[in-house]
C-alpha cells in the first residue's frame, strides 16, 4: 500500500513539472508582443517568481524520494535491495537524483553570465531606471533579445523533463518490487 509520503512524491514532482513547463508554454510566448524593456522585465518577475518556488518544491520533493528510497530499502528482500534499476529503493533513488539534478542543470546551464538568465540580466541592467521610452533598442538587440528567450523556452523544456521523470519513477515504484 503506498504512502502518504509517496503520494506526495508523486503530486509534487507533477505539480513541478507543471509549473515550469507552463513558464515555457503560457508565460513566456506572449512576451514576445511587448516592447523590450517591458518584455525584459516581465521576464524577470516570471524568474523571480519562479525562483521563490521551485527550488524549495524540488528540495521537498527530492527528500520525499530519498525517504521513500531508503523505506523501501529497509523493507526490501534480502534479495533485493538496490540490485536491480527496477527495484523500489532503485527507482525512488533515480527519482530523487532526477530532482537533486533540477537546480544543478539550472546552475550549470542557465544561470551563470554566459547563460540565458544571465545574458538576459545584463539587458536589464543596461535599462536599470529607465522607463519604456527612454529605451532605444536596436532591431539587432531587439532579436537578440527574442533568442533569449527562444533558448531559455528550450532550456526551460529540458529542465521540466527532470520532475516529470520523477514523477513516472514514482508511479513506476507503485508496482515494483
Amino acid at each position: 500500500m503506498a504512502s502518504t509520503t509517496h503520494y506526495l512524491a508523486i503530486s509534487m514532482s507533477a505539480l513541478l513539472t507543471g509549473g515550469v513547463a507552463a513558464c515555457s508554454w503560457l508565460g513566456v510566448p506572449p512576451l514576445y508582443h511587448a516592447p523590450p524593456l517591458l518584455r525584459a522585465k516581465q521576464w524577470e518577475d516570471l524568474y523571480i517568481r519562479g525562483r521563490a518556488v521551485a527550488p524549495t518544491g524540488g528540495l521537498i520533493t527530492a527528500s520525499a524520494f530519498s525517504y521513500l528510497s531508503y523505506q523501501a530499502y529497509r523493507r526490501a528482500l534480502p534479495t533485493a535491495g538496490f540490485h536491480s534499476l527496477t527495484s523500489k529503493p532503485s527507482l525512488y533513488a533515480l527519482g530523487a537524483l532526477c530532482l537533486i539534478g533540477f537546480p544543478v542543470f539550472t546552475a550549470i546551464t542557465m544561470e551563470p553570465a554566459s547563460g540565458v538568465n544571465g545574458r538576459m540580466f545584463t539587458k536589464l541592467r543596461q535599462w536599470k531606471g529607465k522607463k519604456e521610452g527612454e529605451v532605444t533598442v536596436s532591431e539587432a538587440e531587439d532579436k537578440e533579445i527574442k533568442q533569449i528567450l527562444d533558448q531559455w523556452i528550450y532550456l526551460n523544456y529540458i529542465r521540466a523533463c527532470l520532475p516529470a521523470t520523477a514523477c513516472g519513477l514514482a508511479i513506476a515504484a507503485t508496482w515494483a518490487l
